[in-house]
This record gives C-alpha cells, structure tokens and sequence, in this order.
C-alpha cells in the first residue's frame, strides 16, 4: 500500500512537471505565435493525419503539390490521398483529445501521460534494481536532469519508441515468472511503436523477447500472444499503405526527399554507415556540422552525467543485480539503435537544428537509470575508500539495496 502512494506521488509530481514546461514552453501554440510547433513540418503532417483520421479519412499524400515545397492541405471531404507522411500509431492517440475540445493541440494530453508512464515505469524499474530510494532518484533525476521533459512537450513520434522500450523492460525485468499480461503489454508496446515509427519496432521487440526467452521455463506463450498481437496491430497500418501507396511495403517515408536527390527516408541510400562515428562526435560531443557550430545543443550539453551508464552497467555485473544480463541487452540494442540513427542523413550534426536528438531520446530513460546506478556506485566506492576498516564503511550505503 506504501508503495502504491508513492508510485501515486509520483506520477503526480511528473504530470505536474510536465504542465509547467508545457505552459512555460515558448514553442506551444499561442505562446509566441499562433500555432507554434504546428508551424513545423512534422507537426503540422501529426496533427493533419490524427484530424482525418478523427473524420474517418485515411490520409495520403497529394502528388498535386511540389514535393520540394509541399504545402499541405486538408480537406475532409476529398478522398484520402492527403499527408500520410509518417505512421498513423502517434496520430492516432490524439485523435480522441479532438473530440472533446483539443483540436488546437489534439498531442498536449497523450504527451503527458506518455510522460507520465516514463516515469512511473523508471521509478519502478529503479525501485526493483536496489530500493524505493534509488527508485525516486532516478525517476528525479530522469525528470529533470536530462532532455527527455523537452522532447516529450514536442509533438514527437519518437515518443512511442521511448515508452515501448520502456514498457519492454518492465516486461523482460519482472520477476514473475508466471506473467498473465506480459504478451499482452508487450504485443501493445511493439505494435503501436510499429504503426508509429515502424523500424524502432526492432528495439523494443528485441529486448522483450530476450526478456521472455531467458525465464526459466521459457515464457513461450507470452511470447506468441505478442507476435500475434503485433500482427494484429500491424496488419491495418499495411493494409493503410496498399490503399494509399499501391503496396503494403512502401511507407511514407518512401515519399520523404531529401536535398533533390532520388534516394529516400526508406532507402539504404539514406544510411551510411561510414558516417556513423563522425555524426556521432557532432551530435554528442561538439555540436558541430563540418567544423561549424550548429543551434542545436549535442547530447552531452544537455545529459553530461550520461557517461556513467557504462559504469553503472558494470556495476549490475559487480553487485550481481537481478535483471544484469537484460540491462546488457537493452545497452547493446541501444548502442545499434544509436548507431542506426547515427548513419541516416538526418542524424549528423547538420540536423541538431532540427530536434535529431529525439532519434538518440528514446534510449535516454534507459542511460539515466545505469548512470544513476553508476553515479550511486562511484560514490559509495569512494566512501568505502576513505574509510576503510571503520564500522560505517562496512555498514554504509546510501540508498540501501534489495536482495
């Protein structure tokens, strides 16, 4: 019962926490400018999509306009062939806030309660690592010391991609062996993350099955209840894209040019490899685009304690921590995840103008929390240090630990 109202505090204290940078936030519509971020390229195709699909319009692309300037319109009473640049997973969650009077801002409500279950799911995650204590330092400090309250007020489609890897570590983490939910949170999780951003789908996929796979006995139903679950979700964002594209294969981001070329956001063209560890000195360390500072601040501006999740990960080796070897896997899928974004033309510094950090956001709830562990480690070594052979050094811990 304790920890119910703490986990109620909690979510209170980071919906609050969301409202005053929401209200505070130069960017939101009707603070500087009429429609603010609605000005914007991808949030004005958002909030196009989730309006048609609230007026039972599928939406699509008009090829009438010049795709080098587009101008997007809307019109209920045409067909769909209107602004289906990008999935319709992130659209679809506000499309229920229009009808009750949101449409200004249709994104402002499901991006708090996104927000919110961020940072329940950290607390809990961090209070089934060490302590309710560690729990509520690392929800803190996720909350407040790191980029993601920013980029959540954003209207960002990479915002499911965050909460369904989160929703994949609270499944692959839980100590129940006999889950009744798990398929079910999970099959929601990577099929929602799918009908929104469609390759992130892969990341948290990977974790929540690694996470079903190495219980003993293996969580083999679970794990099939979320595939035919995904499908499920899947298959009418494919069937959306053989009405409007001619195939359930091209997505929108086939219809995304970048600099004239004839490549796409959906081709390998898109992605070189080979750029990865130049982007990302640009878009972590310097902030800079071919020798220039760019206006974008680099992950290390805004997330500098970043560089003890490697230190924390090795300490869940050290400690023996329940959960050591997923918080592995979830590390190693973000380090590919990363590296993905790292090679897309849009991930050099280049685009750190652009908000392409929100590409690297989705895996910072996962380095807060090793980085607090790590923070958490450091310090006590030290303390242990200083005083060795003393009562208190044996018995010191700062935030207590479950084992």
């Amino acid at each position: 019962m304790r920890d119910r109202r703490v986990l109620l505090i909690v979510g209170c204290a980071a919906l609050f926490a969301f409202g005053a940078a929401y209200y505070t936030s130069p960017a939101r519509p009707g603070r500087t400018s009429a429609e603010g971020y609605y000005g914007w390229a991808d949030q004005l195709n958002y909030r196009l999509e989730a309006r048609a699909l609230r007026d039972g319009v599928l939406p699509g692309i008009d090829y009438n306009y010049d795709k080098r300037h587009p101008q997007p319109s809307y019109d209920a009473r045409r067909r769909p062939l209107y602004d289906y640049s990008y999935g319709l997973g992130y659209p679809l969650l506000a499309v229920p806030t229009t009808f009750v009077g949101m449409r200004s801002d249709p994104f402002a409500l499901p991006d708090a309660l996104i927000f919110v279950a961020e940072i329940v799911i950290v607390f809990i995650l961090g209070t089934r690592l060490r302590s309710l204590a560690f729990g509520l330092l690392a929800a803190g400090a996720l909350a407040f010391a790191t980029p993601l309250l920013d980029f959540t007020v954003l209207p960002w489609n990479t915002s499911v991609t965050t909460l369904a890897i989160l929703v994949a570590l609270l499944v692959a983490t839980d100590p129940d062996e006999h889950p009744v939910g798990h398929g079910v949170a999970l099959g929601v999780a990577v099929g929602v993350c799918f009908a929104a951003r469609y390759v992130d789908a892969v990341f948290p996929a990977a974790i929540g099955t690694v996470g079903l796979l190495s219980r003993r006995p293996r969580a083999l139903r679970p794990l099939l209840g979320a595939a035919a679950l995904t499908l499920a979700l899947a298959i009418p964002v494919l069937w959306s894209h053989a009405v409007v594209f001619g195939s359930p294969l091209t997505t929108p981001y086939a219809h995304h040019e970048r600099d004239g070329t004839n490549a796409s956001d959906q081709s390998l063209g898109a992605f070189d490899p080979g750029r990865a560890p130049r982007s990302f000195v640009e878009d972590f360390v310097t902030g800079e685009y071919n020798g220039a500072r760019t206006q974008g601040r680099p992950m290390l501006a805004a997330f500098p304690w970043a560089v003890f999740a490697p230190v924390g990960l090795f300490a869940l080796f050290r400690e023996r921590r329940p959960g050591r070897l997923l918080y592995a896997v979830a590390a190693g899928v973000s380090v590919v995840g990363s590296a993905f974004y790292l090679s897309f033309w849009a991930g050099t510094g280049r685009d750190l103008a652009f908000y392409n950090l929100r590409y690297f956001v989705m895996w910072v709830p996962l380095w807060a929390l090793l980085s607090v562990y790590g923070v958490v480690f450091s310090v006590e070594r030290m303390r242990r240090d200083s005083t060795e052979g003393s009562v208190v050094a044996s018995d010191g811990d700062l935030l207590g630990k479950q084992e």
